[in-house]
C-alpha cells in the first residue's frame, strides 16, 4: 500500500509551519506521529486527533501522549469517547 507521509506533505506544499494537524484515521494516528521526524514535528503547532486503542498494534493513547509531550508539545485537553476511543488535542509550548 503507497502512503504519504507528513514528510511529504511538508515537501510538496513547501510549508514552513502547519498551525493544525487534525488526524482521524481510525488507528494509524500512532504510526504517522511515531514515523514523522523531529523536525517536521517542531513546525506543527497544535495537533488534534481521535484515537483507538488496538491492543494487536500496541495502540496506547497513554504512550502517545508522552511521546508528544517530550517532543514540545502540551497536553490540552483528553476525552474518552467510548471504551477504545477518544479525543486528544495538544498544543506546542
Amino acid at each position: 500500500m503507497d502512503c504519504i507521509t507528513l514528510e511529504d506533505i511538508f515537501k510538496k506544499h513547501r510549508l514552513k509551519k502547519l498551525d493544525l494537524l487534525k488526524l482521524d484515521c481510525e488507528g494509524a494516528e500512532y504510526e504517522i506521529l511515531y514515523e514523522t521526524a523531529p523536525e517536521i514535528l517542531q513546525k506543527i503547532r497544535e495537533v488534534r486527533l481521535e484515537y483507538h486503542m488496538l491492543p494487536a498494534k500496541n495502540a496506547n493513547p497513554d504512550a502517545l501522549t508522552d511521546f508528544l509531550l517530550h517532543r514540545g508539545f502540551a497536553l490540552v485537553n483528553r476525552r474518552k469517547d467510548a471504551p477504545i476511543s477518544g479525543i486528544l488535542w495538544f498544543r506546542r509550548v
